[in-house]
């Protein structure tokens, strides 16, 4: 399910906040110095995840995510982060859930709500990497009923 919800936050982000150049879904193998600014990540946190379970039951399920904010400058980045939270992480009806089906994502009928745990800026610690400059991150949760 978190592979589902990850593509579906990607796609959220690409549809609701258009600025973006590009959403990112986070891996080892992931180079962002050479990406157009502005864009976002999305990355699952692993061990972020708890379930609620009784027996072979599992009544909840909880995914964390990080979702990385790089911008040209301070101004972008305010403007864009109000967007993704307004836009995407408190979306009042949340936003469509893709299920991989072994092949490719199919949109479904569900949809998928955010905690927001808040943004937080993040100081470029070398300034001869240009990418640093300007980013920060959310930290959200995904709740599943």
């Amino acid at each position: 399910m978190n592979y589902d919800v990850t593509y579906s936050l990607r796609m959220a982000l690409l549809s609701e906040v258009p600025e973006l150049t590009e959403a990112v879904i986070m891996r080892d193998d992931v180079d962002l110095t050479s990406r157009a600014k502005p864009f976002a990540t999305v990355e699952y946190l692993q061990g972020g995840g708890t379930s609620v379970a009784a027996g072979r039951e599992s009544y909840v399920d909880e995914y964390s995510f990080q979702i990385g904010l790089f911008a040209n400058d301070v101004g972008e980045r305010h403007r864009l982060e109000t967007k993704i939270r307004e836009e995407v992480i408190r979306a009042k009806y949340g936003f469509p859930l893709y299920r991989f089906n072994g092949k490719t994502f199919d949109r479904s009928e569900d949809t998928v709500l955010l905690n927001d745990g808040g943004f937080t800026p993040i100081a470029n610690d070398d300034n001869s990497n240009q990418t640093n400059s300007n980013r920060g991150y959310f930290d959200a949760t995904a709740v599943f009923y």
